[in-house]
């Protein structure tokens, strides 16, 4: 039964229901994600999820073989990555208004695989530069996991595999849903203005609110 303890997990239909409210929550993958997808479209969003969900792979891994368990112990290294992700969100603003001037107005820029790359690569670094995710996993995760069990990082990474599976098909979701909202209306010039501008002002907001909170 799903009820059943396995692997050291206890209670994991109430961990994906809990999982799935969580991930019902929008933060700031999902707003990077929506600003992409009214943006560029739907490619884009979709590549977008995608990069983020590798981050956040890189993150569970980290989680549960122990390492940001070093991270949390000390708070200089904590905050400077949380600062230089603030920093890579503000650019990243700028670098996507400055893309669309280059475009022209009420253009969507072509999705070559070059910029799809790119926007895989900013998905990764905006998630991977996030270190409230992995202190997330592990305030989380643990709760689920018997102590007493001998898994290892075995019953983490199955918890941490679940949520980003559930998490990655709301962020699918959210994607498709902007895309289609922004594609109904990308007709006109001034919309796709000011899509470009929203997700602009979007990064650049998420960015300073991070630098605002922790210098």
């Amino acid at each position: 039964m799903i009820t059943s303890e396995f692997f050291g997990i206890h209670d994991y239909l109430a961990f994906i229901i809990s999982g799935i409210a969580l991930n019902l929550v929008p933060g700031q993958d999902t707003l990077y994600i929506i600003g992409r997808s009214l943006s560029q479209g739907r490619t884009a969003g979709i590549v977008s999820v995608l990069g983020i969900g590798s981050g956040c792979i890189v993150h569970i891994t980290l989680a549960a073989f122990g390492i940001y368990a070093l991270l949390a112990l000390w708070p200089v290294a904590f905050t400077s990555v949380v600062v230089l992700g603030g920093l890579y969100l503000v650019w990243l603003g700028i670098s996507t208004w400055l893309r669309r001037k280059k475009t022209g107005s009420g253009v969507i820029p072509s999705v070559s695989r070059e910029s799809l790359w790119l926007v895989y690569r900013q998905g990764f670094l905006t998630n991977l530069l996030n270190p409230k995710v992995a202190l997330f996993f592990l305030a989380f995760l643990p709760g689920f996991i018997d102590p007493a069990a001998r898994y290892g990082a075995l019953s983490f990474l199955i918890l941490g595999g679940t949520f980003l599976f559930t998490g990655t098909i709301w962020c699918l979701v959210v994607a498709l849903s902007a895309a289609v909202f922004a594609d109904a209306l990308r007709g006109n010039p001034k919309i796709q203005w000011g899509f470009d501008l929203f997700a602009s002002l979007l990064y650049i907001g998420l960015g300073a609110a991070i630098l605002l909170v922790h210098l």
